[in-house]
């Protein structure tokens, strides 16, 4: 079953040009999705039916302790991944086609006021002597993240 998750990594890579960290995430998720059916001993990929794939789920939340949007990432992940491998004519049937992915809660995010971070942006001379030679570049940094909206992901250093 792992080569049909490199199979799936490979198509979501080069046909629907997905990034790094997504397809990251994605191999992590199934990778987590298998070790379950494993320990539930299903070695065919066909017998895992709608049913064990709720189980699945209902399993993640309680045990990992996950809120509702991660949940619903891991439910897309999974429907892909199947919806993949029926799109391939690997399995006979889907079992995720009856489940729907629960609409993400959407909540306000909290933000900093202008004041709060301006004091981040000094207390980088406070730091201690042996960072200090790095005053500049963090200073610049910080405000470049704050003033340009970009994500950390976006700055390359």
């Amino acid at each position: 079953m792992r080569d049909y998750i490199d199979s799936f990594l490979a198509y979501m890579k080069t046909e629907k040009m997905a990034s790094p960290s997504t397809i990251y995430g994605y191999n992590k998720e199934l990778r987590k999705f298998f070790d379950f059916i494993f320990s539930i001993n299903i070695l065919d990929i066909n017998l895992i039916s709608t049913r064990i794939v709720r189980q699945y789920f209902y399993y993640t939340k309680e045990n990992r302790g996950l809120g509702q949007n991660t949940i619903s990432k891991i439910i897309s992940t999974i429907k892909s991944f199947f919806n993949y491998l029926e799109e391939e004519e690997i399995i006979v049937k889907n079992p995720t086609r009856k489940i729907r992915v629960p609409k993400n809660v959407c909540r306000i995010p909290s933000v900093m006021s202008k004041y709060e971070v301006d004091l981040i942006i000094k207390s980088v001379d406070f730091a201690p002597l042996r960072c200090r030679k790095n005053n500049v570049r963090d200073k610049l940094v910080l405000s470049l993240l704050y003033y340009t909206d970009i994500r950390k992901s976006e700055l390359k250093l």
